[in-house]
């Protein structure tokens, strides 16, 4: 079990395995092999990373993900599916985590209204409406991240070669602006480094009436200014959730990172190398962590892009 979830996690700059939709993903298979890996990388038994590469360190990752994957899961069966995992013996360390995820996927859903016979016909006509709530506009950019995710890193006629090494950050954000405008079918806008509070400003916001801007945080995650885990970390930690969440009523953003080729792996803080998937699902990780901290936010989503000429695709699912 260690071996197949060091494998799942990627590790020593590759990817693990690239399936658009992997099965095991899927809220009913995925409770099961939560179940089989708390029971077999047993937290009790996680070691500290000595900065030596070991299988025993990406299943730990992996491991790291998953309640949080099947939190995020759309299927209305996966609350139910938390709610078993509750009592799990081999969750007990995580029982607090899964009462948070359970009531975060409650206030959701208590959230989000009935579609109206017109909205329910727009939906099906342009596959999205116009959100109505802070977590349906959530959900309705990530789904446009989603189609730009796949864009660049699947499409047989790519975007991969709209963005280069010597692009700065700048350039990668009105990219991602011209991007979402497109993909917007005027259920938002995208106004650019307006003022959020105390004359912080995000990379980008989206604005939709009715309902809370949402901050977009974007760094070159192998660019000369933010290339290392530590600093992303901090940006992650002080920029997006310390300033930009900091507002009453904006309770969900998103952390973008973007890779150009420039190196092929990123170090962890004990010197295990991470491919850009992993470095993803670190940082999520960690933004998770946080928001389970905060009453007042109910959700960061990190985000990877990878513009490398050379590099796989990643499949929906990292989003």
């Amino acid at each position: 079990m260690i071996g197949l979830c060091a494998a799942l996690y990627g590790h020593d700059g590759h990817d693990g395995p690239a399936l658009p939709s992997p099965e095991y993903m899927a809220p009913r298979h995925l409770a099961r092999l939560i179940r089989l890996v708390f029971r077999y990388v047993r937290p009790a038994d996680d070691t500290e990373r000595t900065g030596v590469q070991a299988p025993r360190d990406d299943a730990q990752g992996f491991r790291g993900s998953l309640l949080s994957s099947l939190a995020d899961s759309l299927d209305p069966i996966a609350g139910s599916l938390l709610e078993d995992l509750r009592n799990e013996p081999c969750l007990a360390s995580r029982r607090e985590y899964i009462v948070h995820l359970i009531q975060r996927r409650r206030t959701m859903a208590a959230e989000r209204p009935p579609l109206t016979p017109s909205k329910f016909r727009e939906f099906r006509d342009a596959f999205a409406y116009s959100p109505r709530t802070d977590y349906e506009f959530f959900r309705l950019a990530l789904a446009r991240f989603a189609d730009i995710k796949r864009s660049v890193e699947r499409a047989r006629v790519s975007a991969r070669g709209d963005l280069h090494r010597d692009d700065d950050e700048a350039r990668l954000r009105q990219w991602l602006a011209r991007q979402l405008t497109q993909a917007a079918r005027g259920h938002y806008t995208v106004p650019q480094e307006e003022e959020i509070d105390a004359e912080k400003y995000p990379d980008l916001h989206l604005e939709a009436p009715g309902v809370p801007a949402l901050p977009i945080e974007i760094k070159w995650a192998d660019g000369s200014s933010y290339g290392t885990l530590s600093k992303l970390l901090e940006r992650l930690e002080n920029q997006l959730l310390g300033d930009y969440l900091r507002p009453a009523e904006t309770r969900y953003g998103i952390f973008l990172i973007a890779a150009a080729g420039r190196k092929s792996y990123w170090l962890d803080l004990s010197g295990h190398r991470l491919a850009l998937n992993g470095l993803r699902t670190l940082l999520q990780s960690r933004a998770d962590q946080l928001v389970a901290e905060r009453e007042d936010v109910q959700a960061v989503q990190v985000v990877s892009i990878d513009f490398a000429p050379t590099a796989k695709g990643q499949a929906d699912r990292n989003i």
